[in-house]
């Protein structure tokens, strides 16, 4: 998702659930991540460096025998520790599954539903990016999920993350980490919302439009979900994409078909460059923190932010504690 493809970035993307968050909150205005996704998934959920975890050179591929380096700590394992969090996933997981040990649910997490590798089908939920051999990629825990057949990723999703909010016990701190499917190819747009979007020439503008226009009606499913059982009030919400858009102008840079992401026609405008590359356009994300426990909000912040930042900053609003410097050097 690159830096125009978020409305309040925007004269015709249209998040409204995203904006209410931003406007209310607090715009992290110069948010880094990493320049691909798995090094900025990998350093989001270590706050380390992804040169320190073997990441600093190209995404996780599905043949990988490798994974986040499992001597790191990741997000859930902190805050169990801590604090008795419970844990889960839902989405796109992308840190590597060559051993069960590199799995969400090996690492901390207490469930996961989604996909392990990378570019599924939004509704077939097949991987077929090795060499053309393809494969049902949709887990929950360990299982193969093969009912979901036909339903679009960021519904299943959603359906997921309220289940686990209205079964949860809110007498224990939740932990709910969405790495969403949208807006990364396969170009497929949730079907009943193409028609939103007439006034978009670009035809992969407008399925991008949509894409974004689903996951935001998700995020806002997810919040009244979280207001109807009382959870807002002492809840941090953060919202960031894991590296820019990927524009079809850039197409120098996009891998084939069978061994990596294409061009989703994400904008960066007016940030130069977009994904794999270091310009702004690659690495400066649209990002906000929304939180009723804020001190101040409603404000665009000019803090120069790395994704790195999140998990010791977190940990420090939780409890007042820090992480050791040997934790995530």
């Amino acid at each position: 998702m690159g830096w125009a493809d978020v409305g309040y970035h925007s004269d015709h993307i249209l998040t409204p659930n995203i904006d209410s968050l931003a406007a209310d909150g607090v715009v992290l205005n110069h948010f880094y991540a990493q320049p691909i996704c798995s090094p900025s998934r990998g350093a989001l959920l270590t706050a380390v460096h992804p040169i320190h975890l073997g990441l600093q050179n190209a995404i996780i591929y599905t043949e990988s025998p490798t994974g986040l380096p499992l001597e790191r700590n990741i997000w859930p394992q902190y805050l169990k520790q801590r604090d008795n969090y419970a844990t889960h996933i839902v989405g796109k997981w992308h840190q590597g599954f060559a051993r069960r040990e590199y799995t969400p649910t090996y690492r901390g997490f207490d469930s996961h539903v989604g996909f392990w590798s990378m570019a599924i089908g939004y509704y077939d939920h097949q991987n077929c990016q090795s060499g053309g051999n393809c494969g049902l990629d949709f887990h929950h825990n360990m299982d193969v999920i093969t009912n979901a057949s036909d339903i679009y990723s960021t519904r299943y999703f959603t359906d997921r993350c309220v289940h686990i909010i209205d079964q949860h016990n809110t007498s224990q701190p939740l932990f709910l980490y969405v790495p969403y499917q949208a807006v990364q190819t396969p170009f497929v747009p949730i079907r009943e919302r193409m028609d939103l979007f007439p006034y978009i020439r670009s035809p992969e503008r407008r399925v991008l439009a949509a894409m974004a226009y689903s996951m935001d009606e998700s995020i806002g499913t997810i919040m009244e979900a979280l207001h109807s059982k009382h959870m807002l009030d002492n809840s941090i919400v953060i919202f960031i994409s894991d590296n820019g858009g990927h524009p079809f102008e850039h197409n120098k840079w996009t891998r084939s078909a069978t061994s990596g992401p294409r061009a989703n026609d994400g904008q960066n405008r007016p940030l130069r460059g977009g994904k794999f590359l270091l310009y702004e356009g690659g690495i400066r994300v649209p990002a906000l923190v929304w939180s009723p426990l804020l001190n101040k909000s409603g404000y665009v912040s000019q803090a120069l932010v790395h994704i790195t930042d999140l998990l010791p900053t977190v940990l420090e609003a939780i409890d007042g504690t820090r992480l050791n410097d040997d934790d995530h050097n």
